[in-house]
């Protein structure tokens, strides 16, 4: 009797966009699939897939925590080769343990999201890998290239913001492409030295991270233009995750809200200003969830006009909204397009300002407020300016009509069947 196939998920827990977009896919390819689904991980959010009733095998450690002082620029310059150091070595146990976990559960086929590591692991353990991406990470994405205004750069040296405020041709000067060509070579120099360590050949460039089978993205064509795709790489529309639950009583005959909504990685400080800016402008109907970012309760006095939630279905919240507004990552902001809701971000890493609600804001559907110009008065004039101009809800009603929501797991899955069945 022939064993039965299994595919390992490995996602960035640490992240619930990431872990979400994994379940999901998992969960639709439960449908069809007749071998087993296992995940791994070391983040905060892996209750949710024992929760969703997959096996589980925890990993010590999470790639994010690892690189989250670049993200934030809370990182000292003085510190950089002890952080290299801490960093590779980190890097190397990871790699260790996922060795193991192979060695011990023998899967068929490893499936990555936002976890370098995984894939280094499988390559080494010769293991076919499928990736789950966003296209703005690669070298086939056609949108034009700026220096972030969101970088580690301005959070750690504020008074450069003034660069911020030039012509678009001068702050290229200043910031032009080749420092993301330097990024992109320090971190296959990095690698290299790593691969070099496990016995693996040199990487020639950035996009040999990539290496897998398949590559899924989780994005529409509109929003991640690209050019001279491979055959391998997929477009399979939005993977969005939403928690299991009922929309509570009060808000089910609700109409017109604005939602409020920072993810998982957004900064609870922007909600003092958001509801401070709501107090001036009662008008509006809002809820705020805060998504675990802090406690549930109050953080400032709430408003007669707002409600606080820690966790809603966000599709059924964004069906009764008129204005969405959040930290700019692709999960809310499909979820919002999806219903044709305009928004407002408020990004707090360069990938949700370039590739989120960057993309929105260039189609738009949108506008952008970075988050050292959030102000209540700067959120009265753009959320206004929003609702009272229909372009913006008429652009958001082009982009929903390009996709549904609904079927990006599925056609996932679909890829991943595809491929496992060629190790029969």
């Amino acid at each position: 009797m022939d064993r039965k196939q299994k595919i390992l998920f490995m996602p960035e827990d640490e992240i619930l966009a990431h872990a979400g977009r994994m379940l999901m896919v998992a969960k639709a390819l439960r449908e069809k699939f007749t071998g087993e689904i296992i995940f791994s991980g070391g983040g905060k959010y892996h209750n949710l897939f024992s929760r969703a009733g997959f096996q589980f095998y925890p990993i010590k450690g999470s790639f994010r925590k690892i690189i989250e002082p670049l993200f934030s620029g809370n990182l000292s310059l003085f510190k950089l080769p002890a952080y290299r150091r801490e960093l590779f070595d980190i890097y190397r146990e990871l790699i260790k343990q996922e060795l193991e976990l192979y060695q011990s559960l023998q899967p068929d086929l490893i499936i990555c999201d936002a976890r370098p590591s995984a894939s280094l692991a499988a390559e080494i353990y010769g293991l076919p890998v499928i990736w789950i991406i966003n296209i703005g990470t690669l070298s086939y994405s056609t949108i034009k290239r700026t220096f972030p205004k969101t970088s580690p750069l301005f959070t750690k040296f504020p008074r450069l913001r003034v660069i911020n405020k030039l012509p678009p041709v001068m702050r290229d000067f200043f910031f032009p492409d080749y420092l993301f060509l330097l990024g992109r070579f320090f971190w296959v120099k990095f690698h290299n030295q790593l691969r070099a360590s496990f016995g693996l050949k040199p990487w020639n460039n950035y996009m040999d991270t990539f290496q897998a089978k398949q590559i899924i993205m989780a994005d529409i064509e509109s929003m991640a233009p690209t050019a001279n795709l491979p055959k391998n790489y997929h477009f399979v529309g939005p993977l969005v995750w939403e928690p299991e639950m009922e929309l509570p009583e009060p808000l089910k005959d609700q109409k017109d809200l604005i939602y409020i909504t920072m993810g998982s990685t957004g900064d609870p400080q922007l909600f003092h200003p958001l509801i401070e800016a709501f107090l001036n402008m009662p008008e509006f109907n809002v809820v705020l969830t805060t998504g675990g970012l802090q406690e549930e309760e109050k953080p400032v006095r709430l408003p007669d006009n707002v409600r606080l939630y820690k966790f809603l279905p966000g599709t059924q919240i964004v069906k009764r909204a008129r204005l969405v507004i959040c930290h700019g990552g692709l999960g809310t902001i499909y979820q919002a397009l999806g219903e044709g809701v305009p928004l407002i971000g408020i990004p707090y890493f360069p990938d949700q300002e370039t590739m989120g609600i960057g993309r929105a804001e260039a189609l738009g559907a949108g506008l952008t407020i970075l988050p050292y110009e959030l102000t209540p008065e700067r959120i009265i004039t753009d959320v206004k300016k929003v609702l009272a101009d229909e372009s913006y809800k008429k652009s958001a009603a082009k982009i929903s009509s390009q996709f549904n929501i609904d079927e990006g797991p599925h056609r996932a899955a679909e890829i991943i069947l595809g491929e496992i069945s060629k190790n029969r």
